[in-house]
């Protein structure tokens, strides 16, 4: 049976000019151009536009009796895989040059999720989009991309299901928007990233575009309307910012700016100009290719200086423009889709088997994959003695050391579940044992309650360990010793990389509600409660010994050193001075001096073991003392023996 031909769309140059605006706004804000800290509401008007692009096709050609679900979906394949496909087939074929194992490992599966279109449900668990870790992530992007497949999939269903009863169709449209619109207010309420790349979230921005085409009719042409739509979508560029919690309501504003600006159908010279035309022509191939530029940039240690920012928005636009004459343009009129389709299918493969077999680590040299192995160089007991954080959850019966009744007992989070194989190295020698508490990204406060952007709700599950692991140590007399353990700095200020900022706060108040993320941790009182946690102990005849923050590095040691000598050939230089470190944990080590005073708390300095007289280095011996940029490794926890060994023996 013959497929039914589509006619052209008339061509609306102001909805090109409107992917222009919108892909600019994207491009300027990844590479973190001064004014357009909200260019990311970018996407929001690429979701209305093709939301009513959709409805157009899709009705008008219901209307006429002429729809094919088949060629609705031909059309897609042509319009959004072929620059999909070379885009990952570059980025395979680059990373297997130029990426660790590691990170090779982790952009298969990134071109895998991409060209299945699944890229957003991956990302729901993982950094939030505003966390600069997400800088790192060669394919974050394609969230959008997955998020409109989805759209795809579903939406011709629905407009055939009501087309033959018109009188409803309205009113379903408006239920739709309404409901996804109410559900994306509280889904940002309560978990901001699972919001931002969901579809049920994002479902009242496409049908926002659908409510255009079907109620065109009823609206009366307006002058300067298209005016009045650029300005709410330039004020959300240029005010908003990912401190917000979004999308939320803040992402009606640009919403509504697309649809107002085309609304008019403007055709003034600002929109049909030779360079605004031009940028809405390339405006899927710049989206696509502009952050891997943008990721490259970073792990190559490229500033974002003005003179960088400018020549890699440049390349961006050359690769764009390549890509648009050499792949869009062809696959759209002249390739078979079914070949486009066969070559997708053939690098999700190979993207597969990069993953599969861990970023072929054959191919890199020996000394690349004995730093990349320090990765892996942690807690061998971590599941078995991490507290879970589950509801009615116990503590772990973990204990460490020698054979005997417990009389010392570990406090901490999970900078103490790194220390753990030295600590039971030493116990063992001397002897002795202890109970082994800890929970990761809580710290061993009462009463700290965690709240972070990943997830807006009141976190009381550390303030329940707390509370729980208290309990414990006091009801168990023949426990003399208390060693405390954690990242204590980081839930006051973050990390050296900035990622933490987005992280964990810690609130101590009680009342309900959520706590606005952008508010930071009390300093008072979290060294308050810091305080008042050690005298607790103290009073209990416990004698505590708090060990001061750990070093920590700007980025992943092990990465950072892989890396390097894969592509410099050379060991990296990784270290922080002393004085950058005391900057750092200021408001900490002044804490800790005054427990000293006030709880009679002993403090144990790590920088014996890790620092000289100037620096803090992250190697020993050409081997890498942690597993990340703030965690020892095993063998990096070692070099911490002759302190612990002093404390408790």
């Amino acid at each position: 049976m013959p497929q039914p031909k589509n006619k052209k769309l008339t061509f609306r140059p102001d909805i090109n000019a409107l992917r222009a605006v919108a892909v600019l706004g994207v491009l300027f804000y990844h590479f973190q151009v001064p004014g357009f800290s909200g260019g990311f509401i970018g996407v929001d008007v690429f979701f209305v536009i093709s939301g009513f692009l959709m409805s157009q096709i899709i009705y008008g050609q219901l209307s006429e009796n002429r729809f094919s679900l088949a060629a609705f979906y031909e059309a897609r394949i042509r319009r959004i895989v072929p620059a999909l496909v070379m885009l990952g087939i570059v980025l395979l074929l680059s990373g297997y040059f130029y990426l660790i194992p590691f990170d090779y490992t982790i952009l298969g599966k990134r071109v895998l999720t991409s060209l299945t279109f699944v890229s957003n449900i991956a990302l729901l668990h993982k950094a939030p989009y505003f966390d600069p870790a997400s800088r790192e992530q060669w394919l974050l992007h394609t969230w959008s991309l997955s998020v409109e497949a989805q759209f795809y999939l579903f939406w011709p269903f629905f407009l055939i299901a009501l087309q033959k009863n018109k009188k409803i169709l309205k009113p379903c449209i408006a239920a739709v928007f309404a409901l996804s619109l109410m559900w994306c207010v509280l889904k940002t309420q309560k978990e901001a990233s699972a919001a931002f790349y969901s579809l049920p979230t994002r479902v009242w921005e496409f049908t926002a575009g659908s409510f255009l085409y079907f109620f065109k009719q009823n609206i009366r042409p307006i002058k300067n309307l298209s005016f009045a739509g650029l300005a709410l979508i330039l004020i959300s560029a240029v005010f908003y910012s990912g401190d917000l919690a979004y999308p939320g309501y803040w992402a009606f504003v640009p919403v509504a700016g697309a649809a107002l600006f085309m609304t008019e159908q403007s055709t003034r010279a600002f929109i049909t100009n030779r360079v605004t035309q031009f940028f809405g022509d390339i405006s899927y191939s710049l989206y696509l290719w502009h952050w891997p530029v943008v990721v490259g940039a970073k792990y190559f240690d490229i500033a974002l200086t003005p003179l960088h920012q400018c020549c890699l928005i440049s390349l961006s636009v050359l690769l764009a423009y390549a890509s648009f004459e050499l792949v869009e343009k062809p696959s759209r009129y002249r390739i078979d889709w079914k070949i486009s389709t066969g070559a997708g299918a053939v690098v999700a493969l190979a993207a597969y088997l990069v993953f599969a077999f861990q970023g072929m680590p054959s191919h890199v040299p020996d000394n690349v994959m004995a730093a990349q192995s320090a990765l892996q160089d942690s807690n061998p007991r971590r599941i078995e003695c991490m507290y879970s954080g589950k509801k009615n959850a116990k503590l772990p019966e973990c204990r460490l050391g020698a054979s005997v009744d417990p009389t010392v007992a570990i406090w901490g989070d999970s900078h103490a579940d790194a220390v753990f194989p030295v600590l039971d190295k030493v116990l063992a020698e001397d002897k002795r044992s202890a109970f082994f508490y800890s929970y990761s990204g809580c710290p061993p406060i009462l009463d700290a309650i965690i709240t972070s952007q990943v997830s807006l709700r009141r976190d009381e599950s550390c303030k329940i360990f707390n509370d729980l692991t208290l309990n414990k140590i006091i009801a168990a007399p023949e426990v003399r010793d208390v060693i405390m353990i954690s990242r204590w700095s980081f839930y006051l200020n973050g990390g050296l990389d900035d990622d933490s900022l987005y992280r964990s706060r810690v609130v101590f108040d009680k009342a309900a509600g959520t706590p606005a993320f952008d508010s930071q941790t009390d300093p008072a009182a979290y060294t308050s409660h810091m305080l008042q946690t050690m005298c607790t102990l103290t009073q209990h005849k416990k004698n505590v010994y708090v060990v001061m923050p750990i070093p920590e590095m700007e980025h992943s040691v092990p990465v950072t050193l892989a890396k390097s000598r894969l592509l410099w050939h050379k060991d990296a230089q990784i270290e922080i001075s002393i004085k950058d470190y005391e900057t750092k944990h200021a408001a900490i080590l002044k804490a800790l001096g005054k427990a000293q005073q006030q709880c009679h708390v002993h403090v144990l300095d790590p920088k014996a073991g890790l620092c000289n007289q100037s620096v803090c280095s992250a190697l020993k011996d050409g081997k890498p003392l942690y597993r990340d940029d703030s965690h020892l490794s095993n063998t990096g926890s070692l070099v911490l023996e002759p302190m612990f060994e002093r404390a408790l023996r």
